[in-house]
């Protein structure tokens, strides 16, 4: 008889409420890509820095820029001459990211403690659930 073990996981996401429904802005990937414009002041460096293609890294901001028009998130000066920045719009989003994921990593801590208890209860099979 096989056990199975369930993990337990999760995504954050933010969307933006549209006439037509919620779409998605941006979620991990794009935060890293944010994350990684602040510390390096570059979207080619970033794009280096996380191994992604660069013109794949543009795309990702023109099209979190494009979903909250007229504002955004990510600026650059023409040229490239004056680096790339994170707007205020661009910093508050990322600290609420940030703020989320913190809250679900500790829950999830928390609830793999009561987790570890429960398994040492009784361990499930797939047999026993069906």
């Amino acid at each position: 008889m096989s056990k199975l073990k369930l993990l337990v996981g999760y995504k954050i996401w933010f969307e933006i409420e549209t006439k037509e429904g919620t779409i998605p802005l941006l979620g991990e990937q794009k935060i890293r890509l944010l994350e990684a414009i602040r510390e390096t002041g570059s979207i080619n460096k970033a794009s280096h820095l996380l191994g992604i293609d660069f013109k794949k890294a543009w795309q990702m901001i023109d099209s979190i820029n494009e979903k909250i028009s007229p504002e955004k998130i990510v600026i650059s000066s023409k040229g490239g001459k004056g680096g790339t920045k994170l707007t205020e719009l661009g910093e508050e989003i990322l600290s609420q990211y940030r703020e989320l994921h913190d809250i679900f990593q500790k829950a999830l801590e928390e609830s793999k403690q009561e987790r570890i208890i429960l398994e040492k209860k009784k361990e499930i099979s797939i047999e026993d659930t069906c």
